[in-house]
């Protein structure tokens, strides 16, 4: 187990931060976890960072007792260091000092979040909204994202969300602008659909698709509510749970 005292520059700033680490892996990749340094790699990069290993220490005991004579009231005065308290309490909030100011301003907020019913206030979402406008997601992202949602099986609505969804379609009104717009663009793409695909682009789209479903086996299952038996995913959709609340009902 190696215990050691580090420091963490940002060679952009020269802002650096002081911290302890425990780890059986030196090679671990770890350079600390402050909110102050966890901003500044977000902002410049994990490249514009160095860490570099001031002390071992033989135990986690004399590894804190270290960092709080290296993290002092005077090391958090200089301006270059991301630092928020004094050392040898290890990260987290616990320890931060707080203004008057700040902590009622933290009560308030808390007290308008619970009073509706804990939902983020439309100017919060905006701002979160014009945050995430525009961001793109590197392909790592997105396939993390892809494989989280893989075999993920949503629950089946329920009949009355199914009906707010029936009711907010009929409400739904098309402007005669964007009935141009979906007009033009069928026009200009129109040699892309499927109606007007020559006979032999067509055949081959048929054939292609039955070969598909013919190497797939087709499950079959049965409602326990409408004895009513067919494809496993439109009966899924269409009835087991639908079915249960429209017989309650």
């Amino acid at each position: 187990m190696y215990h050691y005292l580090y420091k963490t520059t940002c060679v952009i700033t020269n802002k650096y931060y002081y911290g302890m680490h425990t780890t059986h892996n030196i090679d671990d990749g770890y350079i600390g976890s402050g909110i102050v340094l966890r901003n500044s790699i977000a902002k410049y990069g994990l490249d514009c960072h160095i860490k570099t290993i001031i002390r071992f220490c033989n135990s986690r005991e004399e590894l804190a007792a270290q960092e709080a004579l290296l993290i002092t009231e005077d090391t958090l005065t200089d301006p270059l260091c991301m630092n928020l308290k004094k050392g040898g309490r290890g990260g987290g909030q616990k320890g931060i000092k707080r203004s008057s100011e700040t902590q009622a301003k933290m009560t308030a907020a808390k007290a308008k979040l619970k009073a509706d019913g804990w939902k983020p206030s439309p100017e919060s979402v905006s701002k979160r909204n014009a945050k995430a406008r525009g961001r793109k997601a590197s392909l790592e992202t997105k396939l993390k994202m892809s494989m989280s949602r893989k075999n993920k099986k949503l629950p089946p609505f329920s009949l009355e969300h199914r009906q707010k969804l029936s009711i907010a379609r009929r409400k739904r009104v098309t402007s005669e602008e964007t009935k141009a717009k979906i007009s033009n663009t069928l026009k200009k793409n129109g040699s892309h659909k499927p109606w007007n695909l020559s006979p032999e682009a067509r055949e081959k789209q048929i054939l292609a698709t039955k070969k598909s479903l013919t190497n797939k086996p087709k499950i079959l299952v049965v409602c326990p509510y409408c004895a009513k038996q067919g494809g496993k995913p439109a009966m899924m959709r269409f009835h087991f749970e639908y079915c249960k609340n429209k017989k309650d009902t």
